[in-house]
């Protein structure tokens, strides 16, 4: 299926029996810990990555990045859960000057 107002695809992968669809949002450090997590617990499936920067039809931990983050109100109508998993933003470093 395809996003009339966002133009994304759902991605074609087989389905976990009992596991909800859950869209993960950033591809970072706290990202790859979410998705380590959210595996070993079978809970979640997650379908999607979303990243505000245009990495769209690459891969984060095998799973494709296929919308960017403006694209989120489109892909939330057909995927009710969703994880926000970057930790910060920006250069931590300045937190400290």
């Amino acid at each position: 299926m395809t996003c009339e107002k966002c133009g994304s695809k759902d991605v074609k992968v087989e389905i976990v029996t009992g596991a909800k669809k859950l869209i993960l949002i950033g591809s970072g450090g706290h990202a790859k810990v979410i998705l380590s997590i959210l595996n070993f617990t079978k809970n979640f499936q997650v379908f999607f990555v979303t990243n505000e920067t245009n990495k769209v039809n690459s891969l984060f931990e095998n799973i494709p990045i296929i919308a960017l983050d403006s694209d989120l109100e489109c892909l939330i109508s057909n995927y009710q859960n969703a994880f926000v998993a970057f930790g910060s933003v920006g250069n931590p470093a300045k937190k400290y000057l």
